[in-house]
């Protein structure tokens, strides 16, 4: 909700309907996969929770891929064609990846880069002296693979909207399905100014309904006394 106000004009709260979403792994802190102002649908990924110990598990994966990388480099007499065919498909989505800005996509493009090298490095280690080596290094970082992604919880949500990451913790209180309980004396308790500027979470995100918006207003004519919730007049 926001409080929203022009020069020599009425005070207005903003009110719309806003769901905020959250996870069990809140504490880890989150990963924006969806930006705040982006349009999500039902069903979307909006962001994700680090997994534990997630950088030291990355760490590890980034230095065992360059061990199986110059243990297979140290294999200069493989020149299998499977092994040529995997590179090409390496480059293609290297090209995707520097011709888009989607976070989703990006990282389905690493995914499959990360699939591809390892398919290398087994062919690699079937056909090299070294294999053993190889094979011990791919072992190594498949289990490192498996806690990191065990431990990475996706929020998905379940309507369609706009994506915030700005919670100010009246979400539920003030929403269009709660109007019998929003009044005056509500609002001013607030204490809102007009303009607040609320900070960005680091624990959950939000979904706003970008199609219906309700401005709150403090009127003294008579139709708004005598104005029944979700009952319309004609000015």
């Amino acid at each position: 909700m926001a409080k929203y106000m022009k020069k020599n004009q009425l005070c207005g709260y903003i009110i719309r309907e806003e769901k905020v979403l959250s996870g069990e792994n809140y504490k880890n802190g989150l990963v924006e996969i969806k930006k705040d102002g982006e349009k999500v649908s039902k069903g979307d990924n909006v962001f994700r929770y680090y997994s534990i110990n997630e950088s030291s598990l990355t760490q590890k994966i980034a230095d065992l891929d360059k061990e199986i990388q110059n243990a297979m480099e140290g294999q200069t007499d493989i020149y299998s064609a499977d092994i040529q065919l995997l590179d090409k498909q390496i480059q293609d989505y290297l090209n995707n990846i520097l011709d888009t800005n989607n976070i989703e996509e990006i990282i389905e493009y690493k995914s499959m880069i990360s699939e591809i090298l390892i398919k290398k490095a087994k062919i690699a280690g079937e056909l090299s002296p070294a294999g053993s080596h190889i094979n011990s290094l791919i072992k190594e970082r498949k289990k490192c693979e498996e806690e990191l992604n065990n431990g990475q919880e996706y929020i998905k949500t379940d309507i369609s909207g706009v994506v915030s990451y700005r919670i100010d913790g009246l979400e539920e209180e003030l929403n269009p399905n709660n109007f019998e309980n929003i009044n005056q004396k509500l609002l001013e308790g607030y204490k809102l100014k007009t303009g607040q500027m609320i900070s960005t979470s680091k624990e959950a995100g939000k979904i706003v309904n970008n199609f219906e918006c309700y401005i709150a207003v403090f009127l003294d004519s008579e139709e708004a006394k005598n104005a029944k919730v979700r009952r319309y007049c004609n000015s």
